[in-house]
Order: C-alpha cells, then sequence, then structure tokens
C-alpha cells in the first residue's frame, strides 16, 4: 500500500462543519467538578477493604510495574479486576506518592466512559486497586486479532475516548498515558479509559516526562513544560493506530522516533479518507498553540470537525450509538478477550517490611 507523507507546515486549516452540541451539561459538569473536588482535595477517600474479603484467580496482564488480576469478592461474589503493585517495588522506584495520586484520583472520578476504583486494601507485601471487570480486552488486543479498524468503527471508540479526555479536562486531569493498551471494552462494546498511573491534576504547566514513547507529544519530549494539549496529541496518535495498525512516528531508534515526533513526521496510508487526514494533521501539530482541542474552541473544534458528519454527540454521551463489536462471553470469568498469561499469583509476606510508609493510603 502506498502512502501519503508531509511534514508540518503552516497552511490554513481548513474550515470544519459547524455542528455541536452541549447536551444541556452545563450543570452536569458543575456538578461532577464539585463531586470531585469533595473528594479529591478533601481526602474523603472512602474505607478500606480487607485483604480477606477478596480471591485472586487469574492473572488478566503483567506490566513493568504491577499486574491486574481477576478477583471475586467472597461476600458478594462479583467479579473485578484488580490491579496489584508491589510495595518493593513502589519504594524501591520512589513512587509512594505517585501511586497514593494514582488511588485519590481513581477514587475521585466518577463517569461512565473512565475506570473507576471500588474497593482499595493493602497487606503485608502488595497493594491493590479493586476495579470493575472489563470483560472485553483492550484496543491493542482486539486489533491484534481483528487487525485494522474502518473508519466507522475508529469513530466510535475515538469519540467515547475523546468524552472521557473531556471529562477529565473539566477535572483539571491530564491523563499523559492514552493508547490502544489503556482503551478497555466493556460488555456492551463501549470504550472505557484505564490506567491511571501517569495522570495528573495540571492547572497551567507541568514538566514531568512521563508516559509511553511512541505517544509522547513534543513538548514533553523537548522539556518545554506541557498541559492538557499532551492528550489531545495521544488522541490523534490514538486514531492513526487504529487505522493503520501502527503507530504514526514508530521507529526501533528511540531517536529517530523522537526525532519524527518533534518534526512532526509521518505517513498516512492511502486508504485514509481526506477527512481523517485533515483531522490528523490538525491534531498532531507540534506547535501546540494551534493543535486542535487546544485552541480558542477547544474540544469543539474535534467535536465539529466534518469527519465526525452527522455523529450525534448527545447519543454517544448518552451511550445510545451502537456498538460496532460486541464481545463474546460465556460468564462472568470469562477472559477470553485477554491473552493468556502466565505470571505466579499474589503471596502476602508474613511480616511487614515497610512500617508507616503506607500508613496514608
Amino acid at each position: 500500500m502506498g502512502n501519503l507523507s508531509f511534514k508540518q507546515n503552516k497552511d490554513r486549516n481548513d474550515l470544519s462543519i459547524v455542528k455541536t452540541s452541549s447536551c444541556g451539561l452545563t450543570e452536569y459538569w458543575n456538578q461532577k467538578r464539585q463531586d470531585f473536588n469533595d473528594i479529591y482535595f478533601n481526602n474523603n477517600n472512602f474505607p478500606p477493604a480487607d485483604a480477606s474479603d477478596f480471591r485472586v484467580t487469574t492473572i488478566l496482564d503483567e506490566g513493568s510495574f504491577g499486574s491486574v488480576a481477576l478477583t471475586t469478592h467472597n461476600r458478594t461474589g462479583t467479579v473485578h479486576a484488580t490491579k496489584v503493585i508491589a510495595k518493593k517495588k513502589i519504594v524501591k522506584g520512589h513512587n509512594v506518592q505517585r501511586m497514593l495520586n494514582e488511588k485519590r484520583i481513581l477514587e475521585s472520578i466518577n463517569f461512565p466512559f473512565v475506570i473507576r476504583l471500588e474497593y482499595f486494601y493493602q497487606d503485608n507485601s502488595f497493594i491493590y486497586f479493586v476495579m470493575p471487570f472489563v470483560c472485553g480486552g483492550n484496543i491493542h488486543t482486539h486489533m491484534k486479532r481483528h487487525g485494522p479498524m474502518d473508519e466507522g468503527k475508529a469513530r466510535f471508540y475515538f469519540s467515547e475516548v475523546l468524552l472521557a479526555v473531556e471529562y477529565l479536562h473539566k477535572l483539571n486531569l491530564v491523563h499523559r498515558d492514552i493508547k490502544p493498551e489503556n482503551v478497555l471494552i466493556d460488555v456492551n462494546g463501549h470504550a472505557q479509559l484505564a490506567d491511571f498511573g501517569f495522570c495528573k491534576h495540571v492547572k497551567g504547566r507541568t514538566f514531568t516526562f512521563c508516559g509511553t514513547a511512541e505517544y509522547l507529544a513534543p513538548e514533553i519530549i523537548l522539556r518545554r513544560g506541557y498541559g492538557k494539549a499532551v492528550d489531545y496529541w495521544s488522541l490523534g496518535v490514538l486514531l492513526y493506530e487504529m487505522l493503520a495498525n501502527r503507530s504514526p512516528f514508530v521507529d526501533r531508534d528511540t531517536g529517530k522516533l523522537f526525532s519524527n515526533i518533534v518534526t512532526g513526521s509521518y505517513s498516512c496510508p492511502l486508504g485514509f479518507s481526506g477527512d481523517v487526514i485533515n483531522l490528523l494533521r490538525n491534531i498532531l501539530k507540534v506547535d501546540v498553540t494551534r493543535r486542535y482541542g487546544n485552541l480558542a474552541n477547544g474540544i469543539r473544534d474535534i467535536k465539529k470537525h466534518r469527519w465526525f458528519g452527522d455523529h450525534d454527540w448527545c447519543a454517544a454521551f448518552d451511550r445510545r450509538v451502537t456498538p460496532p463489536y460486541v464481545p463474546v462471553i460465556s460468564d462472568t470469568v470469562d477472559t477470553r478477550n485477554f491473552d493468556a498469561q502466565h505470571g505466579k499469583l499474589f503471596y502476602d509476606a508474613s511480616k511487614d517490611m515497610f512500617g508507616d510508609i503506607f500508613k496514608d493510603f
């Protein structure tokens, strides 16, 4: 397949269709901000659960920092997905404050398109974030099995993740790690944005170098300070990857990868429509002052873009748009939509080696 290649330049943005709706959400967003602030800033966290309340059964995913396990609540029988992180690794990596921040954010957010915390507990060796089991797997695994998406399918998932980002930004939260692995598909086929390990409450700019290399915005790599606009850049990379099944800037050499990102150099397959190429060009802007999502009209510039055509954003917000794919499951513990893992289950040490380090959790 051929490619259309270009470097970014200072051409005038093409006009997009004028179509948007607030769906009468002003009071809703105000309430969501108040609900978040009441918990996040006042430390109104819910009481911790007890380790004996849960039974770990299956490893769902393994990462460099922690694992996700299928767990069952012993009293209710409800199945959950639990993020498990070793205290030793947290302390060794000087990440105690980061993990406490992730917990505060997870227990403070509540929105249909983002994952939420249902319980938290710890034992002598691990901390456990207990969340709903989103049984459809993630976008990365879905594409690995089914290949790249057509634009209609990608539009559905992109629109729901965009709504998740809109919610987070209303709360001054920047996710900083939007990628296919962190977009889950629920039992009904809708998207949920997950993994808040790099999420941060930001007013103004922050300078932390973090995220996943292929999805980093140029301003992160250049260490110039950044804000919410980095999430829009990652959304652009996500959209491209859903359509092409590869990152626009991918390169085995990290230096070349970062060079491609900071110069905004990438190629679009010839199968991409002109409308989606235009949208990508306006989101993947190296100049943050010209990037869609970060202009005077904010996220509306993306929602109104002609690639969305007559997309009903109010219906999307209410989850009334029919998903293009509904995961097949046989029961509440069916893990067929996840890659098989062979990690060991978690065994608590007989003695707490970390004293008061985790007492604030």
